[in-house]
């Protein structure tokens, strides 16, 4: 917590020393605030469908409406904890609602829902710097993290796909960590469901969903404050956020998401820095009220306090079935 507010303090101050907070205001004060009850709408889709793409990557066993919810709730969860921390609660919950589920394994797939994020948002750069009109050092930077961030994507989703398919650790290594390795095991299975090409195509379509929803809503938020940005520009804010995200910071990523929305479309060159800043105020203000109540609703009917679920996930084999302490 103590680093992210660093960090966050840090990039506000960056922001406040680029502009006039009156002239911020008066933006804002100025703005089409109606546009807002369309783009929360979007938003509010995006997020069922992030539900959706986290079911398939956990299986038909799970239904899809507690995979909704639960997404929901790891979102509000990330209102209330730095880091990303809340995402925790997915997995948890779903243990704790599902009884043949695992933790592992849900844990798993949610670090292979991460990386679709990653592999689309990656995407959302690349086609923006092609399109947009972009300073050699955002081009340069956008090919770089690509390359960097599709290598790593490929060596976590092998090694999931080799432990899965029977991979074999050194035999010292397999007698002390017996427990540990089950558990490793499981984790690797769930990693390794983003490689199976039906799990992986279905878990796509949803992601790209989710990232076109995203980006008219921004789209809007960018004409409430009178910003003349298209889809292309949505799609750079969209690839920057989530670069940003990968830094510690505090709930509600403040601070890290005012400063790379505003820097996004400064580098695109379709707003003045004012203008800029009000646009992220209004576009993160938006997602917090959207993910609060839809999180809060998302509550209802969940056990918080069960038995967690069985260790092993349901439809993969693991050499012993060991119960959660």
């Amino acid at each position: 917590m103590a680093l992210s507010l660093v960090v966050a303090g840090g990039l506000v101050g960056l922001l406040l020393w680029q502009v006039e907070l009156s002239e911020v205001w008066a933006v804002l004060a100025g703005g089409r605030l109606d546009l807002l009850v369309p783009a929360s709408a979007l938003l509010a889709l995006h997020y069922v469908l992030k539900g959706l793409r986290w079911r398939a990557l956990l299986g038909p066993e799970v239904p899809r409406l507690l995979a909704v919810k639960l997404t929901m709730v790891g979102f509000l969860l990330n209102n209330l904890f730095p880091a990303r921390a809340g995402e925790l609660g997915r997995p948890y919950l779903l243990s704790k609602n599902h009884p043949d589920a695992s933790f592992a394994f849900a844990l798993a797939t949610l670090i292979g829902d991460k990386l679709l994020d990653l592999l689309f948002t990656l995407l959302c750069l690349g086609l923006a710097a092609s399109v947009l009109s972009m300073p050699d050092f955002v081009r340069a930077g956008a090919a770089a993290l690509a390359t960097i961030g599709l290598v790593a994507m490929g060596t976590a989703v092998g090694a999931g796909r080799w432990l899965e398919r029977g991979g074999r650790l050194p035999a010292r290594w397999e007698e002390r960590f017996v427990r540990p390795l089950v558990v490793a095991r499981d984790f690797a299975a769930g990693l390794g469901t983003v490689s199976r090409p039906r799990r992986f195509l279905a878990a796509s379509a949803w992601t790209a969903g989710t990232f076109v929803l995203a980006s008219f809503a921004l789209v809007l938020c960018m004409q409430a404050v009178g910003v003349e940005g298209d889809v292309g520009h949505a799609l750079f804010v969209l690839g920057l956020l989530g670069i940003g995200f990968a830094i510690p910071s505090p709930p509600t990523h403040a601070g890290t998401y005012h400063f790379f929305a505003a820097q996004a479309l400064q580098l695109s060159g379709v707003a003045e820095p004012e203008t800029a800043v009000a646009f992220a105020l209004l576009a993160h203000a938006l997602q917090v009220v959207t993910v609060s109540v839809l999180g809060l609703a998302s509550t209802v009917g969940l056990d918080w306090r069960g038995p967690l679920g069985r260790l092993r996930a349901p439809g993969v084999g693991s050499p012993d079935e060991v119960s959660e302490p």
